[in-house]
């Protein structure tokens, strides 16, 4: 359904309002959700962010219904780091001026975003995380992510123990609990 939402997107020409109208029409909560999470990952893809560069990430997310924002904010941050390459301090001081509900979301993004570029160098991932005012949602994208990413938890536990003591912990806390939900 993550991967419809993408589609429906390229069908639809990016209009975000169409593309969560047919997400929402799905009669399963778990697929309204993921399908919904792939058409915010699409707004704010790296493709996307160059077509529209004006486009205000955190404007387009207070925008949506209360239920879609936290996904939202949790994809701006792509957008910002399509823009403002490498600027990671800035994009958690950027996160600072999100929705007060939704700041965690916005810096788990920002971790998401950190690893995909620095898989290679965990110990950047860890000390750009701990640049940030919240260390714990940082890392917790970065576990996330990284999950998604491998699909499996044996790559993400490497990660983990890469990471400073407390980040190795949560770290491994949110690999476990993803590998039971997603076995």
């Amino acid at each position: 359904w993550h991967g419809i939402g993408h589609g429906i997107m390229y069908s639809n020409d990016n209009d975000v309002k169409n593309a969560l109208g047919v997400c929402a029409d799905q009669e399963n909560d778990s697929a309204k959700a993921a399908c919904s999470n792939g058409v915010f990952m699409e707004l704010f893809s790296q493709e996307q962010t160059e077509k529209n560069p004006d486009i205000n990430p955190l404007a387009v997310c207070s925008q949506q219904l209360p239920e879609l924002k936290n996904d939202c904010f949790l994809y701006a941050p792509a957008s910002y780091l399509s823009i403002h390459k490498n600027m990671y301090k800035e994009a958690f001081t950027w996160c600072k001026t999100a929705e007060k509900e939704h700041i965690k979301a916005c810096m788990q993004g920002v971790g998401a975003e950190v690893i995909k570029t620095h898989l290679d160098d965990i110990k950047f991932v860890d000390q750009t995380c701990r640049s940030s005012d919240d260390y714990n949602s940082c890392i917790t994208g970065v576990a996330s992510y990284s999950y998604f990413h491998f699909g499996s938890s044996r790559p993400v536990g490497y990660i983990c123990l890469q990471l400073s003591k407390d980040g190795s912990k949560i770290c491994s806390s949110l690999k476990n609990q993803m590998a039971s939900q997603f076995p």
